[in-house]
């Protein structure tokens, strides 16, 4: 029987070795792929050129990537999850955890076990303003809780689990203060819609969903009695649009007098 020659693979010669980019040139090298292949919006800058941009571009790659770790259920870095969830990817340099009295703007916390104020909600909530003095103070906001704010003293609080990334048409959402306010918009966008006759946007009704969703499972409270909760907000929200609408509608024809 005959058998085939054996036929060898080809060989190329080996080009001369690279040295490997550092941390920050890699970083420049993914987040060029990105901006120009995923977000490709012509004309809008480059993350280069402008901080403000960088940092959209970073968190909305950071939202991406955890996105694509939740979809597959990959569990990548378990220690720090809550720093990336926040924009803050470095984990060289652990943050040390606020004071009792050190809290910030935007802090998602909640009420410490054990304190003896029964009126307090027992979900989380995030910090909306400070009263410093001899005993510091926080206003507390709590999502789906009809009071919806509490003033509480600082060192009753504790931190709470982090808030997730939210996936939205307009990027990912941060921080469950950021997260409400989106859903109020989204909420307002869409009862606008429907009390000019249209239909809300498909954006609108992802966005209102997906925030929906977020704001439940971070708070245990059903996404309907968030949105009851919110309602006085939507409808101010609502108002300036249909005070906008009312400008820009032309005056109605005068009627000819025969």
């Amino acid at each position: 029987m005959f058998d085939p020659p054996q036929r060898s693979l080809p060989t190329f010669p080996r080009s001369a070795p690279r040295s490997s980019p550092d941390a920050v040139e890699s970083a420049e090298i993914l987040l060029d792929t990105y901006e120009q292949d995923v977000i490709d919006l012509p004309g809008s800058g480059s993350y280069r050129d402008d901080k403000t941009l960088a940092a959209a571009r970073i968190s909305s790659l950071i939202g991406d990537l955890a996105a694509y770790a939740e979809h597959h259920r990959i569990d990548f870095y378990p220690s720090s999850h809550a720093r990336l969830t926040h924009s803050r990817p470095s984990r060289r340099y652990p943050e040390t955890a606020p004071s009792e009295d050190g809290w910030q703007i935007g802090s998602e916390v909640r009420v410490r076990p054990g304190v003896p104020d029964v009126e307090l909600p027992a979900s989380p909530g995030y910090v909306s303003a400070l009263h410093p003095g001899e005993a510091p103070e926080c206003t507390v906001v709590f999502p789906g809780v009809p009071a919806r704010q509490f003033r509480v003293q600082a060192d009753h609080l504790c931190a709470a689990d982090p808030f997730p990334i939210v996936s939205t048409t307009h990027g990912p959402v941060l921080g469950a203060a950021r997260a409400e306010a989106a859903f109020v918009r989204a909420a307002a966008h869409i009862r606008l819609a429907r009390d000019q006759g249209d239909r809300p946007t498909p954006q609108d009704l992802v966005n209102h969903a997906c925030l929906a969703v977020g704001l439940a499972q971070w708070t245990g409270i059903s996404a309907g009695r968030i949105e009851a909760v919110l309602t006085s907000r939507i409808e101010d929200a609502i108002r300036p649009f249909k005070a906008s609408l009312r400008r820009a509608a032309p005056d109605a024809p005068a009627r000819r007098s025969r």
